[in-house]
């Protein structure tokens, strides 16, 4: 939010400027949604299963089994919690 209403007062190149001294590599638009992080979607109650999507995101170039994201958490491929 910050970046656009600098390249708004200011200009782009200095939103752009101040976005590459803290390596952030894009400025969102008006149009780009905001990520919701998993936590607030998931709820709080469920730490298990946070866990697996959070591990699943970290890996979304390589196929992780069912079975092996279970383990990893210490839970069965049906358990809830």
């Amino acid at each position: 939010m910050m970046l656009h209403l600098i390249g708004r007062v200011h200009d782009r190149d200095l939103a752009a400027a101040i976005s590459e001294m803290f390596i952030y590599e894009r400025i969102r638009n008006e149009q780009d949604h905001q990520r919701v992080p998993i936590r607030h979607t998931l709820g709080t109650n469920q730490p298990k299963l946070q866990e697996i999507v959070m591990l699943m995101e970290a890996n979304l170039e390589e196929l992780i089994e069912l079975d092996e994201l279970a383990c990893h958490v210490g839970v069965s491929r049906r358990q809830k919690k």
